[in-house]
């Protein structure tokens, strides 16, 4: 995770980069994990060099999904009315 915010705040200039993971086990025995960034849209407007570091510095560690729409603009004068949206986009 440091890594990745080095690179966010290198590339972007991001001073706050806000994150929630989640680590879960299903019935199989393996484990796997979800992150969710919160990042500054006015600074990345769409994730696809972001999208490609990420997978670049996961696959060494095993499988990296790709998701088809991994983005959601949030207005945070608004945050109340979205908070909906931001947990369905996370499940």
């Amino acid at each position: 995770m440091n890594r990745l915010k080095q690179f966010l705040k290198r590339n972007y200039g991001l001073e706050k980069i806000g994150y929630i993971w989640v680590r879960e086990k299903e019935r199989s025995n393996k484990q796997h994990y979800h992150l969710a960034l919160l990042l500054d849209g006015n600074k990345i407007r769409h994730p696809k060099r972001l999208n490609a570091r990420i997978k670049e510095m996961w696959l060494p560690h095993g499988y990296t999904p790709v998701v088809l729409n991994p983005y959601y603009f949030i207005n945070k004068h608004n945050l109340n009315d979205q908070i909906d949206i931001l947990i369905f986009y996370n499940n």
